[in-house]
């Protein structure tokens, strides 16, 4: 049976085999525990056991832990659990019930005087890392152990009693987003990108007349000039000089687009969903016979989402830009150069065990590129026009350091950097509508093209947990390296002098698909 003692208790006593003691009241005499006899004690009760005599105890006696871990218990220090006149003995099998969920990382000992026996808690050789599944994984577990006994988060993963508590708690403190912007900005200035090549393209045009067509949001997709009455494609028919008609003109033109896509999560990164909508506006003026000038400003909003982590980021991105055109009769040649400053706002959430925080931050990240494409018009047959194209960009980024507010999750971020050179092949074509619809300046075009990235495509990111000295990095979600784009678009002539284009692109991969719509006017004076 179960004597429990809750006053005070005149008298010695004995605990039998078979028999439980609890109780925090006070023994004023002996206490004598026989082997096979326990010893209940509730962790959660106000006062210790007290036995004014001797605290005797067989080899073979039992103590019983229950409730939970007082407060102020953790590695270092003691509660006491018996205090009497004078300990004899020690019990020969200690057993908790739960008391801190049998913690991975933490061990029960009891430290025996000759009047108190006191509970303590030992932080066993098992690291954090030591249970998680991945390098990134144990390095962000190694940062949290290095934070110590007092933050909530060293806190939390000490008493974690399984290792997908841990693995979890990783993940959901990595600050994976944070990486994974930098491909977003990455890839709003491949747009700016093709949005300059459509306008250099149109702005070969022969004759006056621009027809306009499809660009991509990776890829540098087609747009095919038409000259004459006839609708006949620039550059390929015989009367073609190689000089342009509108050379010496001015134009002012402007082109907006949105985009959506979708990363698919792989290794360590997680799924990571972006839109895109802007607008960019430029003038450009002719030089000789040849070239044409022009320079350019812009504006997007970027939504980067990771839904799983629940992270999300704004970023608004101001761009400035120069670019040069020279056609050579059928051979085009397009250069171009863009900066962009973006502004990043940030929110995720950090949900895991008794975890949850919202944290905020705001820096900036910067995109410098230099570009250009060459094209070669190879076929002229009824309206139809076929042309190669080649293009090339570096690319380079930067993103500032930042810190993080809103908890103990709190990251203080490196800046970061890297180059990537890209490189496009593909081919392009128009068909000159106003033939079969009584010559209205009406065209369709299609292009087809393949995208590939050099270099280190997996942005990172090096953080730390506040002030603190360990750090860890973290990959984002890269995008692909090859990429497959394809594009088909209809232009308008609304005067002469003003072309209208809508369009369509998509970009495809093993784990990636982006879709974009624009839709863009010019107009010479």
């Amino acid at each position: 049976g179960m004597l429990s003692i809750d006053t005070d208790f005149r008298g010695s006593l004995s605990v039998l085999s078979g028999g439980t003691l609890a109780g925090e009241g006070t023994i004023d005499g002996d206490a004598d525990f026989d082997a096979g006899s326990t010893l209940l004690v509730d962790l959660d009760a106000d006062a210790a056991l007290d036995v004014s005599g001797t605290f005797t105890i067989d080899e073979d006696a039992r103590l019983v832990l229950v409730g939970g871990l007082p407060v102020d218990l953790r590695p270092g220090n003691s509660t006491t659990i018996v205090s009497a006149g004078e300990i004899d003995g020690q019990f020969g099998t200690v057993e908790s019930e739960n008391i801190f969920n049998s913690s991975l990382f933490l061990d029960i000992a009891l430290a025996y005087t000759p009047t108190t026996i006191d509970l303590t808690l030992e932080r066993n050789g098992l690291a954090f890392s030591d249970v998680t599944d991945t390098r990134t994984q144990a390095a962000i577990a190694d940062a949290v152990e290095s934070l110590d006994w007092g933050n909530p988060l060293y806190d939390e993963f000490l008493f974690m009693n399984n290792r997908d508590q841990v693995i979890e708690g990783t993940i959901w403190l990595s600050g994976e987003a944070h990486a994974s912007i930098q491909t977003s900005a990455i890839q709003s200035a491949g747009m700016v990108r093709d949005i300059i090549t459509w306008r250099l393209r149109s702005s070969l045009a022969v004759d006056g007349a621009d027809v306009v067509s499809t660009d991509s949001m990776t890829g540098n997709l087609a747009q095919l000039a038409y000259a004459g009455d006839e609708g006949t494609p620039a550059g390929v028919d015989g009367t073609t000089t190689g000089s342009i008609g509108t050379a010496s003109g001015h134009a002012v033109w402007s082109k907006a687009y949105g985009a959506m896509g979708k990363t698919l999560g792989s290794g360590e990164s997680h799924t990571t969903e972006r839109s895109t909508g802007g607008l960019l506006t430029g003038v450009e003026i002719g030089y000789g016979s040849d070239w044409r000038l022009g320079g350019f400003l812009g504006y997007s909003h970027t939504q980067t989402n990771v839904g799983e982590l629940e992270s999300k980021s704004g970023m608004d991105s101001f761009t400035a830009g120069l670019y040069a055109a020279r056609r050579y009769e059928a051979l085009r040649l397009m250069y171009g150069a863009a900066v962009s400053v973006n502004e990043i706002g940030t929110e995720r959430n950090v949900r895991f065990s008794s975890i949850d925080e919202t944290l905020t931050s705001y820096y900036r990240s910067a995109t410098v590129q230099a570009f250009g494409e060459v094209g070669y018009a190879l076929t002229n047959q009824n309206g139809f026009l076929i042309e190669p194209f080649a293009g090339a960009a570096l690319v380079y980024q930067y993103t500032s350091g930042f810190t993080e507010t809103g908890g103990a999750s709190a990251l203080t971020g490196a800046w970061a950097s890297r180059m990537l050179p890209v490189t496009t092949l593909g081919v392009r074509s128009a068909f000159d509508l106003g033939r079969l619809y009584g010559g209205t300046g009406v065209s369709l075009e299609s292009s087809i093209a393949w995208n590939h990235t050099f270099g280190d495509i997996t942005p990172a990111t090096t953080m730390t947990f506040g002030s603190t000295n360990t750090s860890f990095t973290v990959p984002g979600n890269a995008a692909a390296r090859d990429v497959g784009i394809v594009g088909v678009g209809l232009n308008f002539a609304v005067t002469p002098d003003m072309p209208f284009t809508i369009d369509y692109t998509g970009a495809f991969a093993q784990n990636q698909e982006d879709h974009a719509l624009s839709a863009g006017l010019a107009a010479r004076f």
